[in-house]
């Protein structure tokens, strides 16, 4: 056994996407490692039919770890190649869709869209770094963003900070 059947079994999670409610918050995992880096079909319809079946106004937060929506994308790539699907989706779900949260960039990128907050929060493997740019060569900084995590609030209400701790 080996690929996304393994981590499914070996983290214990119900599939490769999945969703779940924690106190007034939904959160939706997903797999953009289809076609390249997409949802495909199933996945998008259960997308779909998850953001239907909630009541209107649940604060939602979506997690990929490729970005749907970026900055950064310029830079280096990764963004799911569906994101306009998605951008519409989450248009018609804007009572629900408050964050998308992504990595793969390993770079500190904030978009704010349509009232949806999209955060790729660097990354904490980032002390190999020193290849980017020669500015921050050495610095342990990959393109100006230094390794390290964020730690998300989210209220009640659907509001959401994020705040970013740099390691070095």
């Amino acid at each position: 056994m080996y690929g996304k059947p393994y981590v499914v079994e070996r983290l214990g999670i119900p599939s490769a996407y999945y969703s779940f409610n924690e106190k007034n918050w939904h959160f939706i995992i997903l797999d953009g490692n289809h076609e390249g880096i997409s949802l495909g079909e199933e996945q998008m319809e259960w997308l779909k039919n998850d953001l239907e079946s909630l009541p209107m106004n649940t604060p939602t937060l979506i997690m990929s770890h490729f970005p749907i929506t970026s900055i950064t994308n310029d830079l280096v790539g990764g963004q799911h190649k569906d994101h306009k699907e998605l951008k519409k989706l989450f248009y018609t779900h804007r009572d629900k869709v408050r964050v998308c949260l992504s990595g793969h960039q390993h770079l500190l990128d904030r978009t704010w869209y349509n009232d949806v907050h999209y955060f790729c929060n660097g990354s904490l493997s980032g002390f190999w770094w020193g290849e980017g740019d020669a500015e921050s060569a050495g610095k342990q900084y990959y393109l100006e963003t230094p390794p390290g995590y964020a730690i998300l609030k989210l209220y009640e209400d659907g509001k959401v900070e994020n705040e970013y701790f740099p390691l070095v």
